[in-house]
């Protein structure tokens, strides 16, 4: 009778291996122990000519149209999903999701060439803030890039002699 038990807890064992190294093939080829960042895209999975950028979806589950708009009116729109299937969230019944998201981030994409024109516009704008605000520029009297002529950092007048340290 024992050989009957022992061999059905060696059959059941070996099931549970079988069922385990299947399941190892299976995740081996997904699993490395480099981590992977969810919100960044390599070069080579971006489109040549596109760039791609996370935009605020939801705040704790409340939904910000307004960003969503400001974005889209700034040029930017929502990354197919058949691009990339790997980042993409399958529900529970199987449906995929028609955006990619990352907790409230939705992925979206515009031309380069639209991106490198609102850089380019928005460093000249900052340019102009920065030269318009006093004490940026020539602080001292000095030529532009000089050395300053004397440094007043550390220095106090204090008259002919130093205050008392009243004892401290």
């Amino acid at each position: 009778m024992s050989t009957k038990r022992e061999n059905r807890e060696i059959e059941d064992r070996s099931a549970e291996i079988r069922r385990l190294e299947e399941r190892l093939a299976e995740l081996r080829p997904k699993y490395n122990m480099m981590y992977r960042d969810p919100l960044n895209f390599d070069e080579n999975e971006i489109p040549y000519g596109w760039e791609y950028h996370w935009f605020r979806s939801t705040i704790y589950d409340v939904p910000d149209r307004s960003r969503m708009v400001e974005a889209q009116q700034r040029g930017w729109t929502i990354v197919p999903p058949e691009r990339h299937p790997d980042r993409c969230f399958a529900d529970y019944d199987g449906t995929i999701q028609k955006v990619i998201s990352h907790k409230g981030l939705v992925c979206m994409e515009r031309p380069k060439e639209i991106g490198d024109a609102e850089r380019k516009k928005q460093s000249e704008y900052n340019k102009v803030r920065e030269s318009s605000m006093p004490g940026l520029h020539n602080v001292l009297g000095e030529a532009p890039g000089a050395i300053p002529l004397k440094s007043y950092v550390n220095e106090v007048n204090w008259g002919p002699e130093p205050p008392a340290s009243f004892g401290y």
